[in-house]
């Protein structure tokens, strides 16, 4: 399953067939950015591998890898490339106090423990860390999470707003 995805992905990305004939190394860590993140798959990684991709989607990141592919027309191409679980969410969560705030305090919520399928990316669109603070509500277990940023404010996310004219 894992090569699968991560064929898949290549595929995607580079466009030249099939086969897959290069290096694949295996990280336990890696800095983007100065800041340090690892992988869940390793007894050393619990600490630091959580983190927000694609416009602040919480993940778990369970491999990481670099990708060397060498082709005559190209020369060598590389990738490195996140396995992850995403966090999971709908719109069936109950209304929380910092709601309204959520996005200024860089805060969302999600399903404990549940994580979706795994997807692949690549490592540089890793946008931060997050804080995970586990609580219960009515009996439903939750995660928060809230971003760390280290060196000054959270840079604005883009958002799609629709407004109806008031007549």
């Amino acid at each position: 399953m894992l090569y699968g995805l991560v064929l898949q992905f290549l595929q995607d990305e580079w466009d030249h067939g099939t086969c897959f004939m290069g290096h694949v190394k295996s990280y336990s860590h890696v800095f983007v950015e100065a800041l340090h993140y690892r992988v869940a798959t390793q007894t050393r990684g619990k600490s630091a591998h959580y983190a927000y991709f694609n416009g602040r989607v919480a993940v778990e990141i369970q491999w990481i890898f670099k990708i060397d592919i060498e082709y005559e027309d190209q020369g060598e191409i590389s990738k490195t490339v996140a396995v992850v679980h995403p966090f999971v969410t709908d719109d069936n969560m109950p209304a929380f106090p910092w709601d309204l705030q959520a996005i200024d305090l860089g805060m969302q919520v999600w399903y404990r423990d549940a994580l979706g399928d795994m997807e692949v990316v690549e490592i540089e669109l890793v946008l931060g860390q997050l804080i995970l603070i586990p609580i219960t509500v009515s009996g439903v277990e939750y995660w928060v999470t809230v971003a760390h940023n280290h060196d000054g404010t959270e840079v604005d996310m883009d958002v799609n707003l629709e407004l109806d004219d008031v007549e």
